[in-house]
């Protein structure tokens, strides 16, 4: 008998680190966004700046694909 080993939810664990490193630097982390009223749901992450535009220093701490 085989045992499923448990998904890992990497974009809440990607999510927590994002939310670590740059809140400070006024930019938001969401792992768990609706796409909708009802489900389907799909595994996002959200990475939002607050304010107008982003900084230099915002920039500069986003990953290549990112940016």
């Amino acid at each position: 008998m085989s045992q499923k080993s448990p998904s890992i939810l990497w974009h809440q664990l990607m999510g927590t680190l994002y939310s670590e490193l740059l809140t400070r630097f006024g930019i938001t982390v969401q792992t768990d966004v609706s796409l909708m009223n009802k489900p389907p749901q799909g595994d996002l992450l959200l990475i939002r700046r607050e304010g107008k535009r982003w900084t230099e220093t915002q920039r500069s701490l986003l990953p290549d694909g990112i940016r």
